[in-house]
């Protein structure tokens, strides 16, 4: 471990992911994996701690938005960590969250491009299919609520209204 603040953790794995992450889960990020787990994967998988963190480096050198670790003899705990400057960056820090859930559907050894399932890509792109359906209509009701409490009439209202 290298020397970091007190409220900060250095994780390093067997093949050299370094995951600079803070010492707490976050438990808005645990809700949306709990809300994601039911909504896309009928609450098959295994509750994982999800917290932000500051720094992933994979062992090329190159930085991650997330990842998941499911425990090795190293970092003995499983969690995911997400980039911290993707908080509050809707719907990215959510998109990514669902991306790491798929890793433990599928397995962690299903990586990306050869080591990837065949089954991964169809299960990211059905989920996150629902995801951003659900995200897109939660803006539509959002911004529709927020135009009926200032009287201002939506253009989906102003379409509708006849002309003449």
């Amino acid at each position: 471990m290298a020397n970091t603040p007190a409220d900060l953790i250095e994780d390093v794995t067997e093949d050299g992911c370094r995951i600079c992450r803070e010492n707490k889960r976050d438990m808005l990020l645990e809700q949306y994996y709990m809300i994601h787990n039911k909504q896309c994967f009928g609450g098959s998988l295994p509750f994982v701690p999800v917290c932000w963190a500051k720094s992933i480096t994979l062992p090329d050198g190159h930085r991650a938005n997330a990842i998941y670790l499911p425990g090795d003899s190293l970092v003995k705990h499983r969690y995911i960590a997400i980039d911290d400057q993707l908080s509050g960056m809707f719907p990215l820090e959510r998109l990514c969250l669902l991306h790491e859930m798929v890793h433990i559907k599928v397995g962690p050894d299903n990586g990306h491009g050869k080591n990837s399932s065949p089954n991964s890509g169809a299960c990211l792109t059905r989920t996150s299919g629902k995801l951003w359906g659900a995200l897109t209509a939660r803006q539509r009701h959002q911004r529709s609520t927020k135009e009926q409490a200032s009287g201002h009439r939506g253009w989906g209202t102003l379409l509708k209204t006849p002309v003449g």
